[in-house]
This record gives C-alpha cells, sequence and structure tokens, in this order.
C-alpha cells in the first residue's frame, strides 16, 4: 500500500473550499469553528474524483458549530441500490489522519493518531473512538489508480433525524453544482429532498428556494 489515500467525502466536505478548511486551516463560511489545518502537511490535495457510496445518506444531531444544525451521515447498512453522492479527495495517510481527528472535534484534535488502514482494508470497517460522531472508518474499495478509498461515519445508526440548516446545506449544493458534478438546481433538489433529515423537516418549495439562493 502507498503513500495516498481517496477521502470520500459525502457531506459539507462535498465543498472544495470546506474541505480545504480542514488542511490549511481557516473557518469555513457559515460554520462557527475555526479549523486548525494539517499540522505537518498542509499540501493540497493531488487530485479529485466522484464516487457513489451504496450506504443511504441521512441527517442527524445537533452540531454547535453549525449553529445547531443537523450534519450528515451515512448508515451502516450497506444497499448497493443507494446511490449517496461523495467527492473524492487524494490525499496523503498523515493527512487523512489529521482530518479524521478534527473531523471527531476539538477533544480528539490533539491526538496524535497513527491508523492501521491495511487492518481497516481487511476488516472493511473500523471503530476509533464510539463516543465521536465520525469515529467509524469505513473502506469502500479500490478506487483510481487502485488506491483504497476511506470514508468516516457514526459507529452507529443515529436517531432521531434532525434537520440541517441553511449555513450547512450551503456546502452541499455548492459541491453538487461545482464540477465534477455540475447538478442543475432540479436535480440537486431532487436528490437532497429524499433524504432523511430533510423529507420529514422540509417542505419541497423551501428547499427549492434554498438550493436557489446558494451562490
Amino acid at each position: 500500500m502507498g503513500e495516498y489515500v481517496w477521502y470520500a467525502c459525502y457531506g459539507s466536505n462535498l465543498n472544495y473550499d470546506r474541505f480545504i478548511c480542514y488542511i490549511k486551516g481557516g473557518k469555513p463560511k457559515g460554520a462557527k469553528r475555526k479549523n486548525r489545518g494539517c499540522i505537518n502537511n498542509k499540501k493540497h490535495p493531488e487530485r479529485t474524483g466522484i464516487f457513489t457510496i451504496p450506504y443511504p445518506l441521512y441527517f442527524a444531531k445537533n452540531s454547535s458549530n453549525w449553529y445547531g444544525s443537523s450534519v450528515a451521515f451515512i448508515s451502516l447498512t450497506k444497499d448497493n441500490k443507494v446511490k449517496t453522492l461523495s467527492k473524492l479527495y487524494l490525499i496523503t495517510k498523515d493527512q487523512f489522519e489529521e482530518l479524521f481527528v478534527q473531523e471527531n472535534g476539538e477533544k480528539y484534535e490533539k491526538i496524535l493518531l497513527s491508523l492501521n488502514f491495511e487492518e481497516i482494508m481487511q476488516k472493511c470497517s473500523k471503530v476509533i473512538w464510539n463516543s465521536s460522531w465520525y469515529g467509524n472508518i469505513i473502506y469502500l474499495g479500490l478506487g483510481p489508480d487502485e488506491i483504497p478509498i476511506f470514508t468516516t461515519t457514526s459507529s452507529k445508526n443515529e436517531r432521531p433525524f434532525s434537520r440541517p440548516n441553511e449555513k450547512y446545506l450551503f456546502h452541499i449544493i455548492m459541491g453538487l453544482r461545482a464540477k465534477p458534478y455540475n447538478l442543475s438546481d432540479d436535480k440537486i433538489v431532487e436528490y437532497l429532498y429524499e433524504k432523511n433529515g430533510i423529507q420529514e423537516r422540509y417542505k419541497k418549495e423551501d428547499l427549492i428556494k434554498i438550493v436557489q439562493q446558494c451562490k
């Protein structure tokens, strides 16, 4: 296994401008907290791409960083009929480790983590921290150039579903609108409206307005 991994992002990190705050440091648009960035390697991703994750996307919990918004997770039950859109970032293993601790909040981000990626690939997933929101690393298979793809989610299926606010949805919308997805507003609404946490909490006309207003 080489130096690089693909990181598959399906939530706010669909937006490159938001994702890069985990690398370079900075406060994403609409967020409350500034990300410290990677300490040892602030190099931008070598490449990006797209990948369809066969696990259902849903929204749950309430994040203080997003002013009470719910955030995105993927279910632990694989379903090959499901198409959760993600963006791939080609980063180094040490960057993935630094992103992982940042994703899990201030309580964890000072931890010097050393992951056994081969073990995660063999087991298909590994829970690093049960108590954190994104403490579960999932191996999704080999991506372009036979480089392994990993993503993160909760160690359990979070309930109840809850409403993502406009600040959080902004980054998902902008990520889906930008290259390489280039989705139209109608397609973005169609994709988001069926997700748990949105379909119970939003009228379709309100979601349409949010998507149209994101610039």
